[in-house]
């Protein structure tokens, strides 16, 4: 079942976000409990039942505190409600709970960078950066290559770092000439992301 994040929204179109979450679940022993909480959880979180999708992702948090994922899921709700500092609390506790899992560092960079922390969501690209590098390091599967490719060129269009960035949008172009759009990663931009996410949210 897919988990439509708000914070990977740009990414959707170029590759499966969720693919390090889903090899997480196989990998590691969470609580079956607390899957399926979580997954009902983002099925209403995704019909906007804010309140009900809430409730489910503390449950699945009960069911296993090791499961760091709800606390995702919960910064995103949070963030439709504009609880932007709670939202920042659940995802750094998300980060707390599983620092190798990428998503959380970068998803804890938009947050600060949305309540206006600059400084604290530039370490958490930088971190996020680190991992992506570690987890391109690590695999040969073309999927998990696509998506930590793509993520870490968020991560470096959000640090401004323009050179590095440009060297990384040539190589994923050459790694997947097959995706459509690809015109579109030429044209982001740190305020044009923020921009796309206030809208989505209502900020």
């Amino acid at each position: 079942m897919k988990a439509i994040l708000i914070l990977f929204f740009l990414s959707i179109a170029f590759c499966d976000i969720n693919a390090q979450e889903n090899a997480e679940k196989k990998e590691k022993s969470y609580s079956p409990e607390a899957i399926a909480l979580y997954d009902q959880a983002t099925d209403l979180m995704i019909q906007s039942k804010h309140d009900s999708a809430l409730l489910l992702y503390d449950r699945a948090i009960e069911a296993d505190p090791a499961y760091h994922i709800p606390y995702i899921g919960k910064a995103n709700v949070l963030l439709q409600v504009k609880e932007f500092h709670k939202a920042m609390d659940a995802i750094e506790t998300a980060v707390e709970k599983e620092p190798e899992f990428v998503e959380s560092w970068q998803s804890a960079g938009i947050i600060a960078d949305l309540i206006g922390d600059t400084q604290k969501a530039n370490e958490y690209y930088k971190e996020s950066i680190r991992l992506f590098n570690k987890n391109i390091s690590e695999t040969d599967d073309p999927d998990v290559i696509q998506g930590n490719r793509f993520g870490k060129i968020v991560s470096l269009t959000m640090l401004e770092e323009d050179e590095e960035l440009e060297k990384e949008i040539k190589l994923f172009k050459e790694e997947n000439s097959e995706v459509s759009n690809l015109e579109d990663l030429q044209g982001m931009t740190r305020e044009n992301i923020l921009q796309k996410i206030k809208t989505e949210i209502n900020f």
